[in-house]
Parts: C-alpha cells; sequence; structure tokens
C-alpha cells in the first residue's frame, strides 16, 4: 500500500481563490487531509483519533477538536468522525511542517496516524531546538536511574505486548505533572503502587509528605521500593541512557506493538525528563541492592490537627527485608 506524503499532497492543492474559500485534499491511504486557504494557509485534519490531553503550548500553531465535521467536495457532503483540527499560523512555512508530519509514516506506516503519534512527532521536533538547559544533578539522574531500573524488571517480566503497555503506562500516571507516585500497576491482583526511592549511600530516604505512604484509592498493595546502588566505572554499570535502550530492546511483539511501546515510552521519558538520557554516571545493582517495604511499617511522624502534612527522611534499614515481588521475574534480581 503506497502512503501519500502529507507535503506532497500539500504541494498538488491548488490555491483557492476568495470564493472558493478552501481547497482541500485527503492524504491517500491515511486518515488525514490538508487544507489551503486563498493566503496559501495550513490546515491540517485527522480523523477517528482522540481529543488530546496535553496539546503544547504552541505560538504559532493551533488546535480544534469535533465529534463530527463535515466536508464538501466535488458538491457532495463526507461526514468525518471524531476529527482533529490543525491550524498554522500564516507567518510560518507550511512546507516545513507537512514534511515533519511525514515523519509519522516512519512510526506508523500503515498510516492510520494517531493524535498520540503527532504529538510525540511535534515534542521531538520541539526539543531539536530547544535550549541547552542546565544538566540534572546526579542526585536526579540516581532518581531517574532507580525508576528505570524498576521499569525494566517490569518489562522484562511481561508476558504479552499488551502487558508491557500497561506497565509503562504505568510509570508517573496520574495527573499533567510528575506523579507523586512512581508506578501504578493494575495488571497484577486488584492493583500494587511503588514508589522507588534510590541511594548510593544508605536507606535513608526523603518522603515527600503523606500521600507517598498512603495506599492509593482501588490499590491492593503499596510499597516503598528501596534501592541501595553502587556507583561503578562505565564498564562495571548502567547509565540512565543504557537503561533506556536496555528497556527498548526488551519490548516484545509484532513491528506494530513495538512501535506502540515505542512511542508510550517516548512520552513517559519526555514527561520524566533529561535525567533519563543521562550517560555521566554509571550504576549497577545486586540481589542485595533492592527492597520492597511495605508502606504501612514505613516510619511516619505524627501530626496534631494543626499540622496537615510533613516531609521527612525515613531509615528503611531496618524496615522489611524483601528483596523480590511477585511482579518481577526472580531471575531479575540475581
Amino acid at each position: 500500500m503506497m502512503i501519500d506524503s502529507i507535503r506532497a499532497t500539500w504541494d498538488e492543492l491548488k490555491i483557492p481563490s476568495e470564493e472558493q474559500g478552501l481547497s482541500a485534499s485527503k492524504v491517500r491511504n491515511t486518515n488525514c487531509y490538508v487544507f489551503k486557504t486563498p493566503k496559501n494557509e495550513l490546515g491540517f485534519l485527522m480523523v477517528g483519533v482522540s481529543e488530546p490531553s496535553n496539546f503544547p503550548d504552541l505560538e504559532n500553531v493551533t488546535y480544534a477538536y469535533q465529534p463530527e465535521k463535515i466536508l464538501e467536495r466535488d458538491g457532495k457532503q463526507i461526514i468525518l468522525n471524531r476529527c482533529l483540527e490543525l491550524y498554522l499560523d500564516s507567518s510560518c512555512d507550511a512546507e516545513l511542517l507537512t514534511m515533519l508530519f511525514d515523519r509519522m509514516r516512519d512510526y506508523q506506516p500503515d498510516g492510520k496516524y494517531t493524535t498520540n503519534l503527532m504529538l510525540q512527532v511535534l515534542k521531538l521536533t520541539m526539543s531539536l531546538v530547544k535550549r541547552n538547559k542546565k544538566k540534572p544533578s546526579k542526585k536526579e539522574v540516581i532518581g531517574a536511574w532507580g525508576e528505570l531500573w524498576i521499569l525494566l524488571g517490569l518489562i522484562q517480566s511481561s508476558s504479552n505486548s499488551n502487558q508491557i503497555i500497561r506497565r509503562i503506562n504505568g510509570w508517573e500516571s496520574e495527573g499533567g505533572d510528575r506523579d507523586i507516585i512512581d508506578f501504578r500497576i493494575h495488571d497484577i491482583g486488584t492493583g500494587i503502587a511503588f514508589e522507588v526511592k534510590t541511594s548510593i549511600s544508605a536507606r535513608k530516604h526523603h518522603i515527600h509528605g503523606m500521600n507517598q505512604v498512603t495506599l492509593p484509592e482501588s490499590f491492593s498493595e503499596g510499597y516503598i521500593v528501596s534501592i541501595l546502588a553502587k556507583e561503578t566505572s562505565p564498564s562495571m554499570g548502567l547509565s540512565c541512557k543504557q537503561l533506556v535502550s536496555q528497556i527498548t530492546n526488551s519490548f516484545t511483539g509484532d513491528d506494530s506493538e513495538i512501535q506502540k511501546q515505542k512511542i508510550a515510552f517516548e512520552q513517559k521519558l519526555e514527561s520524566r525528563g533529561s535525567e533519563c538520557r543521562d550517560e555521566r554516571f554509571s550504576f549497577a545493582c545486586d540481589n542485595t541492592s533492592v527492597r520492597f517495604v511495605d508502606i504501612s511499617e514505613v516510619p511516619k511522624p505524627g501530626l496534631t490537627p494543626e499540622i496537615t502534612d510533613v516531609e521527612w527522611v525515613a531509615d528503611l534499614e531496618v524496615s522489611s527485608h524483601s528483596k523480590k515481588h511477585s511482579a518481577f521475574k526472580s531471575s531479575f534480581f540475581e
């Protein structure tokens, strides 16, 4: 099946007169249309897609979502459902944006593009031209390393592609900002919540409020995952960037399933931050490194009616000594 390029379809569109209003064409073998205005402005339409929940705040690109849209072509009306429209400001290069959107073909060769895929292309493009930011601190990298290491264990312990997707989506899963609990895994029993705390010195971990040691509603189990990692040379350990590669290489299924896993993972990495791609520091874990401490066993300060929440440092060295959990294959900790 030959998929037309969005750029080529745009180039073939004639500029309409003011009386005509718009010219439009379907991008062959895809769920997309392109529009051209009398001022040579670009409109882009995706059909049969979900409404974006986190569209980036862009100065020159706006969007509108319509459950139903009527398109007139050759005197006939075509009813389109679940439509996402994008509009590019007239001061911008329409040809460039169409070429960027053509990148979706590499991710989804069957032409059935999704809202998430389009947003991922936009965000990847934005990341190419972002100004240099201050590099994340070593402490931030250590925190991300522990989460990636636990995610690797969850992925390698998954039995199929759907379970991998669910476990990726369970990472930083609540709200638009960082979740106060790192993992919410729904496919085990009636749900397990993991808050990962990683250190290279001692099992003394900063607890960011009572919500981190409170079992989320509808979950049956909750744990602080205490990781005491060892800083190593690059030849003896893994950096965050190498963990990302190992996770990606652990994806399974057919080409389409693996591509969906990659897209879901890329979205989580973008949300989690640049520390996930750091390669300055390397760490290692062995079979004594990880302990799952039930949140009910985590030491907690007392509260009074006048004090509704606190942050504190908990010493988990003397707490539960469980090193494994049923969510992980036993070999993962060996």
